[in-house]
């Protein structure tokens, strides 16, 4: 099942008001999460037990969730509400109701594969141990890698001010392309270049 063992497979419902009350939500958000999501369910354990794998410092077990939901897609910032409060490493595989599938997972951000058919969904088990596991679902379904030997967290944030600049000039080069006075096409031309030159250091 998705690359896993099959002693990994567990396959427990999982109330939505179970996790609604793990999570302290409030009644609004509640509400827009319960029009998103069908059901959940445990469907993996991944374990020592299971996969013969050492646990982790910080990771014991790993745990597969699948969340069946009512539209084709769900808003990244609705599904990072429920991952980001969750206590437990939980690996999210989300079903619509076409079919398809994507996992997600939740590590300083949220993280997220494009959708796929679910026969196509395989998650690779390697480390030493569970931290290294979970580090490595981490990279696998955000797609990047540690550079430079960079520790996760250090790529993470490495990355994420990588994008901001990325979106800082985007706008920036609308905005030069809409100008009309030179001076200000000028202006915003250089800082641009400033930015671009500061991108370098992540690249």
């Amino acid at each position: 099942m998705y690359g896993l063992p099959d002693a990994c497979t567990v396959h427990a419902p999982l109330a939505k008001a179970d996790v609604w009350k793990a999570l302290d939500l409030s009644k609004e958000k509640r509400t827009l999460l319960d029009n998103e999501i069908k059901r959940f369910s445990l469907i993996a354990e991944i374990s020592p037990a299971s996969v013969h794998i050492n646990a982790g410092k910080e990771k014991q077990s790993i745990f597969l969730v699948q969340a069946d939901i009512k539209n084709p897609d769900i808003s990244p910032k609705l599904l990072e509400l429920i991952a980001k409060g969750m206590k437990q490493p939980f690996v999210y595989l989300l079903i619509n109701p076409q079919g398809k599938a994507k996992t997600a997972i939740y590590e300083q951000k949220l993280f997220h594969a494009n959708w796929q058919n679910k026969e196509d969904i395989h998650l690779t088990l390697h480390g030493i141990d569970l931290d290294q596991v979970w580090q490595n679902l981490v990279l696998q379904i955000g797609a990047f890698a540690l550079q430079n030997e960079n520790c996760l967290a250090e790529q993470i944030s490495l990355n994420e001010e990588k994008e901001r600049l990325l979106r800082q000039i985007s706008l920036l080069e609308k905005k030069r392309n809409k100008e009309a006075q030179p001076r200000k096409k000028l202006d915003l031309h250089r800082k641009i270049q400033e930015l671009q030159a500061e991108l370098q250091n992540y690249i």
